[in-house]
C-alpha cells in the first residue's frame, strides 16, 4: 500500500491513502484542508501539484508525513474550538492509517499531544509588527540604540528575540526611617522616598522601584517574561519583573536591588531589561483582564496592592 500526501492541498487525497482529506474532515468535524498550506517538508518534495508517493507505509518519512497530517488536523480542530480530548477519542476509535496498526498510531498520537501546550519565543519581525499594527509597545523603537551622538548608552529597542525596555525618570527609593516592617498586605508608602532625576542612586544593600518608559498591551495568547541587562548584572544590580500576563496592560514596574556594599547608579531613559514574548498555540481560557487583575492599566510606579 502506497502512502499519498497532497503537495498543495488541491486534490481529494489530502492525507495518505484514497480520500484521506474527506476522512479527516468527517472524523474531526471540520472542513477540507482546501486553502491550508502543508509543511515545508512536504512542499519541498512536491511533484508539480501531484500527490507525493512513499512506497513503504512503515518508513520513517511516511511516519513523519502521518504526524504532519495529524498536526494539520489538530490545528483545524482547534480553530473550531475542539479540545485535544476530542481528538484523542476520535483517533482511538478510528486510526487515520489502518496500515500502520491501531496500536502504533494511538501511541504516536499520545506522544504527540499528551504533553502540555507548546509556546514559542517571538522574533524581532513579530515584535515590530505587533507594536506598529496593534500598539503592543508604546513608544516603540524599531532598532537597537547604543549611543546618542558621541555619548554611549545602555542599549534599548528591538533585539533578535526580545525588546530592551528603558527606565523612566521616576523612582521610589527604599528607606527604613519611617517604618520598621515591610508588610506586602499593608504597605506603608512612607517606606519610599520619591526621586525624579536622570540618575538614581540606590544605597548599599537597598532597593528602588521605577517604571518603564514603554506602555505594554499584551495579546491574549502571549506571556511576557523579563530578564535583566548584563551591564547592570555585572555591577551587582539585579532587575526583577514578574511576568506580564495575557491581556495585561500598563507601565511595567521595575524592581532594582543593589546587592553591593557601595551606592549604585541607575540611568533613566536607557536600557535596563529585556522583554521576551512567548506565544502559545492556543489562547488562554481566562486572561488577566478577564479576572480583573489588580495591576491592570497601572500608570507610573505602582506600589504593592493587597
Amino acid at each position: 500500500m502506497a502512502v499519498h500526501i497532497c503537495s498543495n492541498c488541491g486534490h481529494a487525497e489530502h492525507l495518505f491513502g484514497e480520500g484521506g482529506g474527506e476522512k479527516l474532515a468527517a472524523q474531526f468535524g471540520v472542513d477540507l484542508l482546501a486553502s491550508l498550506p502543508l509543511s515545508m517538508a512536504i512542499r519541498m518534495q512536491s511533484d508539480g501539484g501531484k500527490p507525493t508517493t512513499v512506497a513503504d507505509p512503515e518508513s520513517q518519512i511516511a511516519m513523519i508525513y502521518q504526524e504532519t497530517a495529524r498536526n494539520v488536523g489538530a490545528r483545524i480542530a482547534q480553530a473550531t474550538d475542539r479540545r485535544f480530548a476530542v481528538l484523542r477519542a476520535a483517533v482511538a476509535q478510528e486510526p487515520l492509517n489502518p496500515a500502520a496498526g491501531p496500536g502504533k498510531m494511538r501511541a504516536l498520537f499520545t506522544l504527540r499531544y499528551s504533553r502540555t501546550t507548546a509556546m514559542s519565543i517571538k522574533s524581532d519581525k513579530w515584535i515590530r509588527r505587533m507594536a506598529q499594527e496593534h500598539g503592543m509597545i508604546e513608544p516603540f523603537v524599531e532598532r537597537q540604540v547604543r549611543a546618542e551622538g558621541a555619548q554611549p548608552l545602555i542599549s534599548y529597542g528591538v533585539s533578535s528575540y526580545g525588546y530592551d525596555v528603558r527606565c523612566a525618570d521616576e523612582f521610589k527609593v527604599f528607606t527604613n526611617i519611617n517604618s520598621a516592617t515591610v508588610d506586602p498586605k499593608n504597605f506603608d508608602e512612607k517606606s519610599f522616598v520619591d526621586v525624579k532625576s536622570d540618575v538614581c542612586i540606590i544605597p548599599p544593600n537597598s532597593f528602588a522601584l521605577a517604571r518603564t518608559v514603554e506602555f505594554f498591551r499584551i495579546p491574549r495568547d502571549v506571556l511576557t517574561i523579563c530578564l535583566g541587562k548584563s551591564t547592570y548584572a555585572r555591577c551587582g544590580i539585579i532587575v526583577n519583573v514578574t511576568p506580564l500576563e495575557p491581556e495585561w496592560e500598563g507601565h511595567v514596574t521595575l524592581e532594582f536591588s543593589n546587592t553591593t556594599t557601595l551606592p549604585a547608579k541607575i540611568y533613566a531613559n536607557e536600557g535596563v531589561a529585556q522583554m521576551l514574548f512567548l506565544q502559545s498555540d492556543e489562547a488562554c481560557e481566562v486572561s488577566y483582564k478577564d479576572r480583573g487583575g489588580k495591576y491592570q492599566g497601572q500608570l507610573g510606579v505602582t506600589l504593592p496592592r493587597a
